[in-house]
């Protein structure tokens, strides 16, 4: 082997990382452009779950019933809705199913999620004792939307 082929192996290598590392380079610049549009997805269905449970809310205050909290949070989970129903403390779980769904609001939350809500409620009235010893109802607001509106069906004692 004379020095003149091993140089020439060597810059074949270089070229062939060369080439390697643009293609690298495309891929990562894929994947960034996909995150992105999968976080711009996340915040837009955010905004729109936002709109659905305030909707919601109006829809039970025509009802009479009065917000006590909305999105309450806890490392256990979260409650959409926390109202007052004459005495009665009501822990509200907004679902939304668009058109073609297998399943029903109330269809969608499995054993796991009521575990969760109810595991939330009762953090709740603990951290709310005037609201401790009054009675409690959970009701699911599934909202579907067969046409241009929103059509809400209110299901009490649900849980």
């Amino acid at each position: 082997m004379t020095g003149r082929d091993g140089i020439g192996r060597i810059r074949q290598r270089l070229r062939h990382w060369s080439k390697r590392r643009q293609r690298l380079k495309a891929a990562d610049v894929a994947s960034e452009r996909r995150h992105a549009a999968r976080k711009a997805r996340l915040r837009k269905q955010r905004r729109f779950g936002l709109r659905l449970e305030r909707s919601a809310e109006r829809m039970l205050r025509r009802q009479g019933l009065r917000t006590l909290a909305r999105n309450y949070e806890r490392r256990t989970g979260e409650l959409d809705l926390v109202m007052l129903d004459g005495d009665t403390l009501v822990f509200v779980e907004v679902r939304f199913r668009g058109a073609g769904a297998w399943t029903s609001g109330i269809g969608s939350i499995g054993p796991g999620k009521r575990q969760r809500i109810a595991r939330t409620a009762e953090l709740y009235r603990r951290d709310h004792p005037e609201h401790r010893l009054r009675s409690v109802r959970f009701d699911v607001v599934s909202g579907s939307k067969p046409d241009y509106r929103v059509h809400w069906d209110w299901i009490r004692n649900a849980l």
